[in-house]
C-alpha cells in the first residue's frame, strides 16, 4: 500500500494504525464490545480477525491495545462478538 492510501485510510474512522515502535500495520475495525468491565476491539486485516483487550489511556496519550492471554476469556470474547456482529 502506497503512503497516500496509508493517508486515506488515517483519515477514516473505521481503520486503525497499530505500531510497535518499529512496524506499522493498519487494521479495519470491526466493533467495540465491553466484557466483564474490559473492553475489547475486533479487528481485521487480509482476512484476518484479530482480538484485542483497549487499554485505558495513560497520560493522556492515544488508546493502547494488549493481547488477550488467557485462553478462556480469549474464546468467551470472542463469542461475544460472533453474537455481536451475528457472524456463524
Amino acid at each position: 500500500m502506497s503512503h497516500t492510501e496509508y493517508d486515506k485510510l488515517a483519515e477514516k474512522d473505521d481503520f486503525i494504525c497499530l505500531s510497535d515502535g518499529k512496524n506499522k500495520a493498519w487494521f479495519e475495525v470491526l466493533d467495540y464490545i465491553v466484557f466483564e468491565g474490559n473492553e475489547y476491539v475486533a479487528l481485521l486485516q487480509d482476512e484476518q480477525t484479530f482480538v484485542l483487550r483497549v487499554l485505558e489511556p495513560s497520560g493522556g496519550k492515544e488508546e493502547r491495545y494488549a493481547a488477550v492471554e488467557d485462553d478462556i476469556t480469549f474464546q468467551r470474547v470472542c463469542e461475544a462478538f460472533e453474537t455481536e456482529l451475528n457472524f456463524e
